[in-house]
């Protein structure tokens, strides 16, 4: 357990819980620092302001999660304490919003080839005020009994390549860096083993001001965590960690709190880096 989470989700981009539940969730597990962390948006954040307002027990972090298209993968760079007010970081979201709109809409036009019949329309009513994504089209698909689960609609269909291979407008990891730093945040290379070629994109990043690194990713045993400190230590990187909650896997998750990042690392960005009281 941990006190601090720095990566979690709400139903304001691809997770189930909102801010509220989530908060409340995250207190459950004495969790006294959770940064919220949507793909691509902010409006999380202050939904669980308000919230978190009277409540003593947890502080709320800015966070967000940009994807950016790096050596022909799909990175993840977590932007931490970020000002949700920054005019540049609302204006750029407002076209990713719009890109993945229009992704997603590319999607459906494909699923219906393969006799998998969606409607936009619908989605976007189920998902809110959420930018779609396809976790939305998943449960979308379960609704219909094309698939009985989230991981069958990815393995059967939405990872496959005819829907991979469907562009989509993404930031490069400078920009993304850029876009963090000008709203008063520190970037992070979220879940960093899912990379194939992770050394060559961290210098890359660590060249345009990458701040850290998960090292403490929800699932990781002591032997990766050794391997992400190493390279932390090299790169001169600050090691985070997160679980990564968003409540679509059911009990295969790990719950806010639940990982193995130390408090004192947590504490110590919280109070130096992020100037947190």
């Amino acid at each position: 357990m941990s006190i601090a989470d720095f990566h979690s989700h709400t139903n304001h981009s691809d997770g189930v819980l909102s801010p509220s539940k989530l908060i409340n969730l995250a207190i459950n597990n004495q969790v006294a620092y959770l940064a919220i962390t949507d793909h691509d948006t902010i409006d999380g954040i202050k939904e669980a302001r308000k919230i978190s307002k009277n409540n003593d027990d947890i502080t709320i972090i800015t966070g967000i999660e940009l994807s950016v298209d790096l050596l022909g993968e799909d990175v993840h760079i977590l932007g931490i304490g970020i000002d949700e007010y920054n005019e540049g970081l609302i204006g750029e979201l407002k076209k990713l919003k719009e890109a993945r709109d229009n992704r997603a809409k590319e999607i459906i036009h494909m699923l219906s080839k393969k006799e998998i019949h969606l409607e936009m329309p619908k989605i976007k009513k189920k998902a809110g005020k959420a930018t779609i994504g396809r976790p939305h089209i998943a449960q979308e698909m379960i609704s219909k009994k094309y698939v009985s689960s989230v991981q069958e609609a990815f393995d059967n269909y939405l990872s496959k390549p005819y829907i991979t291979k469907i562009k989509r407008h993404k930031l490069s990891g400078k920009k993304a860096i850029e876009m963090i730093q000008q709203a008063g945040g520190l970037s992070f290379l979220a879940h960093p083993t899912y990379l194939k070629q992770l050394n060559k994109i961290i210098e890359t990043l660590s060249k345009d001001g990458l701040f850290g690194i998960e090292a403490y990713y929800k699932n990781y045993d002591t032997k990766t965590v050794k391997q992400m400190l190493e390279i932390a230590n090299k790169y001169n990187l600050y090691p985070i960690g997160g679980s990564d909650y968003h409540g679509i896997h059911g009990n295969k998750e790990k719950l806010p709190g639940k990982i193995p990042l130390p408090d004192k690392i947590a504490i110590e960005l919280i109070e130096k880096h992020l100037k947190i009281k």
